[in-house]
């Protein structure tokens, strides 16, 4: 339901947004600075730990709530810019799939747009294309019609 639905994305935002915070402080910690690879690496920790659990026998989400904490802080304008884009893209055809994968696939896009390093971009290509893999069953159903709508 919709309650339960806006609690997992808090909570996957959340694990996202924490991971980058959590290597600020580690890198800091440990004398290190906050270099974007380092607070890259603390993202791309939290994304394939959300979708490949170790605790669910490597099986998990397709990473767009924890991606979208990652990027909020990483590349704020980015993460804002990529959830307008999702949401017109839900409103317009009702297919939440759809809309996290073109999302995703925005986001190296932006990058480059934002000017930010290219560490941010390759960044941003890598998890696009975890995205679009994680997503390859909703991409059949898109194709042959079964894919479900989320109605308002």
């Amino acid at each position: 339901g919709r309650k339960a639905g806006l609690i997992v994305f808090v909570l996957d935002f959340l694990k996202g947004a924490v991971s980058v915070l959590f290597a600020m402080f580690i890198g800091s910690g440990a004398g290190l600075p906050a270099t974007p690879f380092v607070l890259i690496l603390g993202g791309i920790m939290a994304i394939v730990g959300h979708s490949c659990s170790i605790f669910l026998s490597f099986k998990g989400g397709k990473g767009v709530a924890t991606g979208l904490g990652v990027i909020t802080m990483l590349m704020p304008q980015a993460a804002v810019c990529a959830f307008i884009l999702w949401l017109i893209i839900v409103l317009i055809t009702h297919y939440v799939s759809l809309a996290s994968m073109i999302a995703a696939v925005s986001v190296p896009l932006q990058a480059y747009y934002w000017d930010k390093s290219w560490e941010y971009v390759i960044f941003g290509i890598l998890a696009a294309a975890f995205v679009v893999y994680r997503h390859k069953a909703n991409i059949f159903r898109l194709m042959n019609g079964s894919e479900s709508k989320i109605h308002f």
